[in-house]
């Protein structure tokens, strides 16, 4: 936990370089640092949803805690940060592949199940600096490539049923109700 509130620390401190230099360090206990913090401009001019638990339970923070926010769409970068800080260095977000049916001389009788949870990969990525020299990008198929080569690697050839794609990983409701129907125009209104 030590290494999350770090993280959200730090964070915050890189904020801080927009609002006027400290010339003193902030004392006294953690829920009166992020106080005097929060309170300072310009940050008092936003509303703060802040919680800070300890690995024990203990609430160390509490500033909102417990009210509901539509997040600003820089949310993603204190998320990527705590990722970053929690999960092993190899850590990789799996798509899971099942056969619903039975398999005999390459047919696969049945549906063929692909269970996401989310990857980020599954998108063009560009490697090299040079983003127009050949090979320097995946492909956007590149995911899916890899999982009929995987298919294929197990024996099957063809598929009788149907391939679904299963996002019951996540919550059902993918379009935010409070968003305008403008909005849905954009990838920002779709729940990830």
């Amino acid at each position: 936990m030590r290494k999350l509130i770090l993280a959200s620390l730090t964070i915050s401190s890189v904020l801080q370089a927009q609002a006027p230099p400290r010339t003193t360090p902030l004392r006294g206990s953690l829920e009166r640092r992020l106080a005097t913090l929060l309170d300072a401009p310009p940050f008092n001019r936003a509303t703060w949803n802040v919680f800070v638990q300890d690995d024990r339970g203990r609430v160390l923070f509490n500033r909102n805690g417990d009210r509901f926010s539509v997040p600003a769409s820089n949310t993603k970068l204190v998320v990527s940060a705590t990722a970053a800080v929690l999960l092993p260095v190899d850590y990789r977000v799996r798509t899971s592949v099942y056969a619903n049916g039975t398999v005999s001389d390459g047919v696969l009788q049945g549906d063929l199940i692909l269970y996401g949870r989310g990857d980020p990969t599954w998108s063009e990525r560009c490697f090299g600096i040079d983003t127009l020299a050949a090979g320097a990008c995946d492909s956007t198929w590149t995911a899916v490539d890899a999982i009929a080569d995987s298919v294929r690697a197990r024996g099957i050839k063809r598929v009788t049923g149907r391939i679904v794609g299963d996002g019951s990983y996540f919550e059902p409701q993918i379009v935010h109700w409070n968003w305008a129907s403008f909005d849905l125009n954009w990838e920002y209104a779709y729940a990830e």
